[in-house]
């Protein structure tokens, strides 16, 4: 039977096969798909956020705040709306006659006014933040599902840091712009 025997020096070759393949690779490769391969990325997981937010408002628990005749909720209630709105990455707002009455993060909140002008649907800038919001409203009882987009400070420094939400992973090269520009990908 025979055998080949591999030397060093094949394997050396090899790995410089390898690293030229690559380097190559790395040259000619075009931004563009690397932009198009991280918007649908983001579509993707933002997509499924928004499969959370509809299975969310129509959660049991959800519909029972929002027909609930009082605006006092037992405490397993809040503590069950907050559990389900972090495992949902997001934040859930209730209020009852357009005043607050629970929230899982003081980050947003909304006046009476604003609150009213609010549509069922939409994607803000509020206070330091880009959030997707989604609203129900049932009777006197209005529930916000916010889903955290990005932040956006004034100054940044190490501890203030313009960045994506975690959940959503998005690369550092990636950009939010509300305007139309040139090299961009429609997300949503």
């Amino acid at each position: 039977m025979n055998s080949i025997k591999y030397t060093p020096k094949f394997f050396i070759f090899t790995a410089m096969l390898f690293s030229v393949a690559a380097a190559i690779s790395l040259y000619f490769y075009q931004p563009q798909q690397l932009l198009a391969r991280s918007a649908n990325t983001i579509q993707k997981t933002i997509n499924h956020d928004f499969k959370n937010a509809k299975l969310f408002l129509a959660d049991t628990l959800i519909q029972n705040i929002l027909l609930s005749r009082s605006p006092k909720a037992n405490k397993s209630s809040w503590q069950d709306l907050n559990r389900l709105a972090k495992s949902k990455n997001a934040i859930a707002i209730a209020y009852h006659k357009n005043q607050l009455k629970y929230w899982t993060s003081n980050a947003i909140g909304f006046s009476e006014n604003e609150l009213k002008a609010l549509p069922n649907f939409s994607f803000q800038k509020h206070k330091n933040a880009y959030y997707i919001i989604f609203k129900e409203t049932k009777l006197a009882n209005t529930i916000l599902f916010v889903l955290p987009v990005k932040s956006s400070f004034a100054y940044e420094n190490e501890y203030l840091q313009n960045k994506f939400d975690v959940h959503l992973n998005v690369p550092e090269y990636i950009l939010l712009n509300q305007s139309n520009a040139s090299n961009y990908k429609d997300i949503i």
